[in-house]
């Protein structure tokens, strides 16, 4: 998008735009505070179908007993799924006391210092990065 008005563009010695030489919003002001409207092109089409009646039943009650057929054949899978669908995913219920003492921390160092190879940092073979990411 071009604009009549023409702004100085300033940028640092990377090539990364200053903050008195950025040519869009203000610091602290979205232009889109709203998001990235979303898409639901599939899902419309999707529920216009499942919706659609064959023989007497919705598309959608035709895929229900489908799922549970396959189900009832023992289909790990689609067991799975009827649970997921019919009870809610299960979720685990994790509680962990993080608390150190100094006797830990003093006992991480000392394994730490006979373990210097673990102190290195990690290079990245594959892409040539040391370690950054």
């Amino acid at each position: 998008m071009t604009s009549t008005k023409q702004q100085e563009v300033k940028r640092d010695e990377k090539g990364r735009f200053t903050e008195q030489g950025h040519p869009g919003f203000p610091k602290g002001k979205s232009p889109n505070p709203g998001g990235r409207p979303q898409s639901r092109i599939i899902t419309n089409a999707l529920m216009k179908e499942l919706s659609r009646e064959v023989d007497g039943k919705t598309q959608a009650e035709h895929v229900a007993l489908a799922l549970v057929r396959k189900a009832r054949q023992g289909d790990v899978a689609a067991i799975k799924e009827v649970m997921d669908r019919a009870e809610g995913k299960l979720t685990h219920k994790v509680e962990a006391d993080v608390t150190t003492t100094h006797r830990q921390e003093d006992a991480f160092s000392d394994w730490l210092r006979d373990h210097p190879e673990l102190t290195e940092p990690i290079v990245d073979t594959y892409s040539g990065n040391g370690g950054s990411r």
